[in-house]
């Protein structure tokens, strides 16, 4: 199974279409491979126990189509050799005629945008053209297909930039004609950069139930699913509701049993800033104070937990890691990717934005267990300092 989430990474301060950070919800996929398309099946069902609750057939792990991307070719790598004698030559070359599609070793997708239409994605719309591409790995650049191996040689991430061409807002042509807005007439580009990351075998979390009752005492957000009853059907009482919230344990089972809280030792989670940070000792500072609300705040908890460790859960990180940044950051020089799933980040947006917006803080869930996989945090600064602006003049 693969986590797969998409996000917003470039827009034109001129285009009302989206916004950059816009992400879509996180979903675990797993893959089916057809002789023209690639298909991305939900591998959960999204009505628990509904699949077949009478004849109990196990679900066979594909539900909906979340995405599906064409496939350019299905090919072979290897050397060339002569048809009449069978002799090999140094030369090595796609290969599409020895063997059957559906033998063959590789792929060539074409990643530029899917074709099953997704609202919880970023979706084909009308808006949007047929003119997408996407930057290939043999074009190279920070924008190109990127992809990481584990020591088995399997592919464990892998994340695509898609570029989309969407039509000019209509209205908003309108008021830029008679001078009322700063809107494009002419379609804009966005960058959409999908992402995917091997979701683990077996996870080492506890989900965790947080029902109304809960949730008046202190707010969460959550991820809700419906149960299916067979007598019943669909019922209020079979909804649940799981808690979204960061790991922050190094270990939680053991020997197939839950570890008590007040034995298990904390993980520190890195938030990654964006590479465009401004330099601000006034920016810093505040990025510096967030990260000392969360440790105080979360640390009251495990002390009342009954954990006296005062390890720190979250750090902030420099983007690239710098020298002297914590451990837990990573090797120095490493810089996370706008869009990329694995990663907590604070990012600052310099770029205005005809949506408006100040902040937006996303996060990456499994839809399974309401696990964070990573939280985003999006400072949009062409609002921020235009609403500053304007609080100043008022003061004066």
């Amino acid at each position: 199974q693969w986590y797969m989430m998409q996000a917003i990474t470039d827009v034109p301060t001129t285009s009302w279409f989206t916004f950059i950070g816009e992400t879509s919800s996180m979903e675990r996929v797993r893959w089916e491979i057809r002789q023209d398309q690639l298909v991305a099946y939900r591998a959960y069902p999204r009505l628990r126990g509904g699949e077949s609750p009478s004849a109990n057939v196990p679900f066979d792990g594909t539900e909906n189509p979340i995405a599906a991307y064409r496939i350019n070719a299905h090919i072979d790598i290897k050397r060339e050799y002569n048809p009449s004698t069978g002799e090999q030559s140094n030369v090595i070359s796609e290969n599409q005629s020895d063997r059957q599609w559906h033998e063959r070793d590789y792929i060539r997708v074409d990643w530029s945008r899917s074709l099953v239409t997704n609202f919880e994605f970023i979706a084909p719309t009308s808006e949007v053209t047929n003119a997408a591409y996407f930057v290939s790995e043999e074009e190279g650049g920070p924008d190109a297909f990127y992809r990481e191996t584990g020591d088995d040689g399997r592919t464990q991430y892998f994340d695509v930039l898609g570029k989309l061409f969407v039509e000019p807002d209509l209205w908003g042509c309108i008021y830029t004609w008679y001078g009322f807005s700063a809107e494009d007439c002419t379609a804009a580009e966005i960058g959409v950069r999908t992402s995917f990351s091997r979701a683990p075998e077996v996870p080492d979390y506890e989900a965790f139930h947080y029902d109304d009752q809960l949730m008046s005492r202190f707010g969460y957000f959550r991820s809700e699913y419906f149960s299916y009853d067979e007598q019943r059907g669909v019922r209020d009482q079979g909804r649940r509701y799981l808690i979204q919230r960061h790991n922050i344990w190094k270990e939680t089972f053991r020997d197939g049993k839950v570890i008590p809280i007040p034995e298990r030792e904390i993980r520190t989670v890195p938030y990654y800033l964006s590479t465009n940070f401004p330099d601000d000792p006034l920016l810093m500072d505040a990025a510096v104070a967030t990260m000392k609300q969360w440790n105080d705040g979360i640390r009251d908890g495990l002390t009342a937990a009954g954990i006296t460790d005062e390890t720190d859960v979250f750090v902030l990180c420099r983007n690239p890691v710098a020298e002297d940044d914590p451990i837990a950051c990573g090797d120095a020089g490493f810089s996370p990717r706008i869009g990329d799933l694995r990663y907590s980040t604070l990012h600052w947006v310099d770029p205005e934005t005809l949506t408006g917006l100040l902040g937006y803080g996303p996060s990456a869930v499994d839809p399974i267990t309401g696990e964070i996989v990573s939280g985003k945090a999006y400072v949009y600064g062409g609002a921020v300092s235009t609403w500053a602006t304007y609080a100043l003049d008022v003061l004066r």
